[in-house]
């Protein structure tokens, strides 16, 4: 159904002590229970780590994770740009904080491209992604994250969302400020970015169901409906985006939020620069 409606890829989150979430559930299970259908009707796949909190990966076990994402890119459904399988790092400075220096993040990713080509592979397309830093819109609150990213040897940086880059409030805003805080952020990247970004752009965010807060506490989502989106600056603005490939991306994932676990269900599009 996915592929009917022309969505070409999901991103799965792949977690690190999977079954540290309240209960014991298996975080990794869509990835896994996807990589193991005999036919996945034209759907490709690809994976983001989650270096953050409890799932961080150490030195020590980094060979394995390393093995483990390999074993998934060897997969002909895996999703690849520019030829090579697409990688995700959902927090560089997680991942720089693990490793300790930029040299040691270099070392651990050219690791995961080196094993990439022992399995035939023509390396890994590394993509290192950061929060956006709660109510700094309009500032230069992006630029720590922007220097990390092009220190440590990522390929291209991304952000998962930015849901509270505007200014947090108890309540709704509208649609067309998440629709700003979009526009904001690749205005960032292309004036201080020193490599290749992937707009995101965020189809909506309410999350009273798992009630995830602003870090200043406070609960707030967006209204929007369908045309609301389509007449959005932000989806409009794709197609004058020099890019070579574009594609509309669901992201299913669990989030742990202070320790009430739920599923969300975000909605991209990315589009993939050189």
């Amino acid at each position: 159904m996915a592929h009917n409606f022309g969505i070409d890829f999901f991103i799965y989150e792949w977690y690190f002590n999977a079954l540290v979430s309240p209960g014991g559930e298996n975080l990794n299970s869509a990835l896994q229970i996807t990589s193991t259908l005999p036919d996945r009707h034209g759907m490709q796949f690809a994976m983001m780590y989650v270096s953050g909190g409890p799932f961080y990966v150490d030195a020590s076990n980094w060979t394995s994770a390393v093995n483990e994402w390999v074993g998934y890119m060897t997969d002909r459904d895996y999703f690849r740009v520019n030829g090579k399988p697409l990688f995700i790092v959902d927090n560089v400075g997680a991942t720089r904080a693990a490793f300790g220096s930029p040299s040691a993040v270099q070392a651990a990713l050219q690791q995961l491209r080196n094993a990439a080509v022992a399995q035939g592979l023509p390396g890994v397309y590394i993509v290192g992604g950061f929060g956006v830093p709660d109510g700094t819109i309009g500032q230069s609150s992006l630029s720590p994250g922007f220097s990390i990213a092009g220190q440590d040897g990522f390929d291209a940086i991304a952000f998962l969302g930015y849901p509270f880059a505007q200014p947090p409030i108890n309540g709704m805003r509208p649609f067309s400020d998440l629709s700003a805080a979009g526009h904001w952020t690749w205005d960032q990247a292309a004036l201080i970015s020193p490599l290749p970004f992937i707009p995101t752009a965020m189809d909506g965010w309410d999350p009273r169901p798992w009630d995830e807060r602003a870090s200043t506490g406070e609960l707030m989502w967006y209204n929007r409906t369908h045309k609301k989106l389509r007449r959005s600056s932000a989806t409009q603005s794709l197609g004058q985006i020099p890019t070579h490939s574009c594609a509309l991306s669901l992201h299913p994932f669990h989030q742990l939020s202070s320790s009430h676990p739920g599923m969300k269900w975000e909605k991209e599009i990315t589009c993939s620069l050189p």
